[in-house]
């Protein structure tokens, strides 16, 4: 049981490290995010992270049959919103 409750106490602060860690990451990408003027131009910065993925199923990327279905590939496609609003 200690063991267990051992673990248990691992985990969790190991997942509250990566929580801090990740704030602070995200203080820095906003403190550069107006540094670099992006500010100007992506009006609020939560907007940097919209996006839309996609998983297409069942094609090839290769030269020689671009396109056709093949089991067991994927493509994903990502659309970045704030890409539209840097142009």
């Amino acid at each position: 049981m200690s063991s267990a409750l051992d673990r248990l106490k691992n985990l969790t602060a190991q997942i509250s490290s990566y929580e801090l860690e990740r704030k602070n990451n995200l203080k820095s990408l906003e403190e550069l995010y107006e540094k670099l003027g992006v500010a100007a131009k992506v009006a609020q910065f939560n907007d940097l992270f919209n996006y839309k993925a996609i998983n297409l199923s069942g094609i090839s990327l290769s030269d020689e049959d671009l396109g056709a279905l093949k089991k067991g590939k994927y493509a994903q496609i990502i659309e970045l919103f704030t890409i539209k609003r840097l142009k």
